[in-house]
């Protein structure tokens, strides 16, 4: 620990009151005294995370004695995780949006057969084992001319924009009184 034994002693010390003011305020919202509902708790405790993790990143850069090089790979971090917390966000959308989406707005017909929802759910499975070969023989033949860490993150998140700008063009025929073909969602 940079600050000695005392330092450390210190941190564990604010690690436990941090822990014992989280379960006193989880056990104040489980009892219902503070009238929040799920809701706006949820959107509080949002703030909240985004603001510890902040908080840590700040402490780790501005007081830990790291060097300019090392404060510079420090916020590349804060950067990766913000782009990360965006793409699982989204990702995510797939087990509720899209299967909502799926199932109310989906011309799930095909001769006859209605396709049910959860088939949908199948296909990203489907698709990484189909396309793992392919990309991986796409970074080998870069070869030193691969992506960074960075690099892939922001292919990653501009397909996710992309394919929600595709999704965007399919809740218009939608909201034009029809259903979408399941070709969208593919």
């Amino acid at each position: 620990h940079p600050y000695g034994s005392a330092g450390l002693r210190a941190d564990k010390q604010r690690v436990w009151i941090i822990g014992a003011v989280l379960l006193a305020l989880a056990a104040l919202f489980a009892s219902g005294i503070t009238g929040l509902s799920v809701l706006q708790l949820r959107g509080i405790t949002v703030w909240v995370i985004l603001a510890l993790m902040l908080a840590g990143f700040a402490q780790l850069l501005l007081r830990s004695g790291l060097t300019a090089d090392e404060r510079r790979r420090g916020l590349m971090l804060l950067a990766l995780c913000a782009a990360s917390s965006v793409f699982w966000s989204g990702f995510e959308q797939a087990g509720s949006s899209l299967t909502l989406f799926a199932e109310r707005h989906t011309g799930r017909e095909l001769a006859g057969f209605t396709i049910p929802t959860s088939w949908f759910q199948s296909l990203n499975s489907i698709f990484i084992i189909g396309f793992a070969p392919l990309f991986s023989a796409l970074w080998m033949s870069l070869g030193k001319r691969d992506l960074s860490s960075g690099g892939k993150f922001v292919m990653a998140l501009l397909f996710m924009a992309a394919s929600f700008v595709v999704m965007a063009l399919a809740s218009r025929i939608v909201a034009e009184g029809g259903l979408a073909g399941p070709g969208w969602l593919i």
